[in-house]
């Protein structure tokens, strides 16, 4: 009796503890997705400055904010909400700058998950962007997604002379674009609403102005300005509101922090390393 009363206890005890790791599993699984599949979404769409969104795609627009051998570091970390960073690094993302034989910029960014988080789940994004350097307008587009057993890839070409595909700008090169534009003068709390496309999808969404405020990051203080986005309450995010990215003044209106709240706790991204920027991001 006794040994039977045991084994149903210690069965008990392995379907909870089964259970937990479950959980814990569906949290990783959720940390991961907005990780990797927001880190550069929010970079990209979230600092548009335009009300006039669509137009504002289709402008040539000339590059004072970035060159040829900027790379930018961040780390991407999880823990409670309303800090400064997380107490777990959950992986790395980079943003860089090269140049290809025929004189277009070749916008790279990428992400993974740390050694210990990938024992969960390996996650890895990279993303390629081939824009023209004299309009910043883009011309190919490539993606490696790896998350556990899911894998996408997916490329495309940008014919920007024809009228197909005029108003195109992938999820890379909408951010660069986006900092080379001159900063609107966009009153406090105004809120801006636009459109974005991200993987054969149209999504619609707003922004708003929260003020400058002054921030600490490994390279420094700096007077950033701060944006308020729109989320998609569900399965990854609790709320649709809560989430901040602080971005540095003109002209090089680099990507310095941000701050994601998922269902149980926050993502931080904060940068670490900012080489080859036109100006020193520390002065």
């Amino acid at each position: 009796m006794r040994k039977k009363r045991k084994k149903k206890e210690e069965k008990v005890k392995n379907d909870n503890k089964n259970e937990l790791n479950k959980k814990q599993l569906r949290i990783y699984n959720n940390l991961f997705f907005a990780v990797f599949c927001c880190f550069l979404l929010f970079f990209a769409v979230f600092l548009s400055k335009s009300t006039n969104y669509l137009p504002f795609l289709t402008e040539n627009l000339q590059n004072y904010s970035f060159q040829v051998g900027e790379e930018l570091k961040y780390k991407i970390s999880y823990g409670k909400s309303n800090k400064n960073r997380g107490a777990i690094l959950a992986g790395y993302a980079n943003l860089s700058v090269q140049e290809n034989g025929e004189g277009n910029y070749v916008l790279k960014a990428s992400g993974k998950t740390t050694k210990l988080f990938a024992l969960f789940m390996k996650v890895q994004h990279q993303y390629e962007s081939i824009i023209d350097r004299q309009t910043l307008n883009a011309l190919e587009f490539k993606m490696d997604i790896e998350e556990g057993k899911f894998v996408k890839k997916d490329s495309i070409e940008f014919q920007q002379v024809t009228n197909n595909h005029k108003k195109t700008n992938d999820i890379v090169s909408i951010l660069y674009k986006l900092r080379s534009s001159k900063r609107l003068k966009v009153a406090n709390t105004d809120t801006i609403f636009f459109s974005y496309y991200y993987s054969g999808e149209d999504y619609d969404s707003y922004i708003i102005n929260m003020g400058t405020e002054m921030i600490k990051t490994k390279l420094g203080k700096h007077q950033a300005t701060k944006w308020s986005p729109l989320l998609e309450k569900g399965r990854v995010f609790k709320d649709t509101t809560g989430a901040f990215i602080w971005t540095s003044s003109e002209p090089m209106q680099i990507p310095l922090k941000l701050e994601i709240p998922i269902l149980v706790g926050s993502i931080y991204v904060n940068i670490v390393s900012a080489k080859g920027t036109i100006y020193d991001i520390s002065k």
